[in-house]
C-alpha cells in the first residue's frame, strides 16, 4: 500500500461524539510490545477514541497482524515509507485525525506502553477543568504526550526537523509554552514503559540525537548550556 491517508471515514468513527480522541502509535515491528500496548489500550479505553497506527516499513509479520486489526476495525493503518523520522510521522498520524470535527484531542504514545483502567479519562480531566491547558505529559519520562486539536493546529504539528523522540517532545512543549498554553506534568495515570526505544531499534543513532540537540540548541540558545529540558517539563510537581 501506497503512503497516504485513508479515503473513508472509518467504521468505528462513525457515530463518534464530539471530543473524541486520536490515539496515534508509530510503529516499525517491535510486535511484542505492540501486541501489549494494543490490548491495553482496547480493554481500558472507555472514552470514545480513534486508534491509529503510523506504520514505517514493518515486516512482513507485522503487517499481517496489523491487517486483521485493520479488517476488524480495531484499528486504522496508515502506510509512511520514508526513512524513520518520529515527528513526521505523528504529523501523519494526526493530521488525518484531526480532518474529522468530532476528534478534539490527541495522544501520542509509544508503541512499547501498557495503560491502566480509565488511563485517557483521567488524562482528559486534566483538560476539561482548565481551558487554557494545552498539553499533558507524564511526571516521569516522554512515553505519552496527550494535547488539544487547538493546540497542535496552532503549533502546525511537530517540527519534523528532529528524528528522535526525546527533543520533538521538549520542542513541542516549548512552542506551546510561547503560543501561552499551559503545560501539566500528570502524576495521576500510571502507564508502564517497557523502555524498547528507538535507539536499541536502530531507528535513532547517537548522532541522530547530536544533530536533534544542535537543532534544538540553535532554535532555544538559552537552554545550550543548561539542562535540555524545558523548566515546565521538570517534575517539580503540577503546572496549571
Amino acid at each position: 500500500m501506497k503512503d497516504g491517508w485513508p479515503h473513508s471515514l472509518p467504521p468505528i468513527l462513525k457515530d463518534f461524539p464530539e471530543n473524541s480522541v486520536a490515539v496515534v502509535v508509530c510503529l516499525r515491528d517491535n510486535l511484542k510490545f505492540f501486541k501489549l500496548a494494543f490490548h491495553s489500550i482496547i480493554s481500558f479505553t472507555s472514552h470514545p477514541y480513534l486508534f491509529i497506527v503510523v506504520d514505517n516499513m514493518s515486516s512482513f509479520t507485522t503487517k499481517n497482524y496489523l491487517k486483521r486489526l485493520q479488517k476488524n476495525h480495531a484499528i486504522h493503518v496508515i502506510p509512511f515509507s520514508q526513512e524513520f523520522n518520529f515527528a513526521a510521522q505523528l504529523n501523519f498520524g494526526f493530521n488525518y485525525a484531526f480532518t474529522f470535527p468530532q476528534i478534539k484531542y490527541g495522544v501520542a504514545i509509544h508503541s512499547d506502553t501498557v495503560v491502566e483502567p480509565n488511563w485517557l479519562n483521567k488524562l482528559l480531566v486534566r483538560f476539561t477543568v482548565d481551558a487554557g491547558l494545552g498539553v499533558v505529559l507524564p511526571e516521569k519520562g516522554h512515553h505519552f504526550t496527550m494535547f488539544r486539536q487547538k493546540t497542535f493546529t496552532d503549533l502546525r504539528g511537530f517540527d519534523d526537523k528532529f528524528r528522535g523522540h526525546t527533543y520533538v517532545i521538549q520542542d513541542f512543549c516549548r512552542r506551546a509554552e510561547n503560543a501561552n498554553w499551559k503545560l501539566l506534568l500528570d502524576d495521576n495515570t500510571n502507564i508502564h514503559h517497557f523502555f524498547q526505544t528507538q535507539m536499541r531499534e536502530g531507528l535513532v543513532t547517537t548522532n541522530h540525537l547530536e544533530e536533534d540537540r544542535r537543532i534544538f540548541c540553535s532554535k532555544y540558545p538559552e537552554l545550550a548550556e543548561a539542562k535540555l529540558a524545558p523548566p515546565s517539563l521538570e517534575p517539580q510537581g503540577e503546572r496549571v
